[in-house]
């Protein structure tokens, strides 16, 4: 279960999508941007669809190539 005090959400319109929603997860860092055509509150579902798998599988997450920073 996530918290709502852990997450803050930056909405932005026409951004190109018509809806843009990205999640900033406090105790990770974690951001994670998402995009809706149909409502902002879609494109927020999304985003924390998105942490709440990554939590669950966070081990995987991290050895994932998403996850890694190649600036050397």
């Amino acid at each position: 279960m996530v918290k709502k005090s852990e997450v803050i959400f930056e909405d932005r319109l026409n951004a190109p999508y018509r809806f843009h929603a990205t999640l900033t997860h406090l105790p990770t860092g974690m951001e994670i941007e998402q995009a809706s055509e149909n409502s902002m509150s879609e494109a927020r579902e999304y985003c924390m669809k998105e942490l709440k798998w990554r939590l669950k599988h966070w081990e995987n997450y991290e050895r994932s190539a998403v996850c890694k920073d190649f600036s050397l």
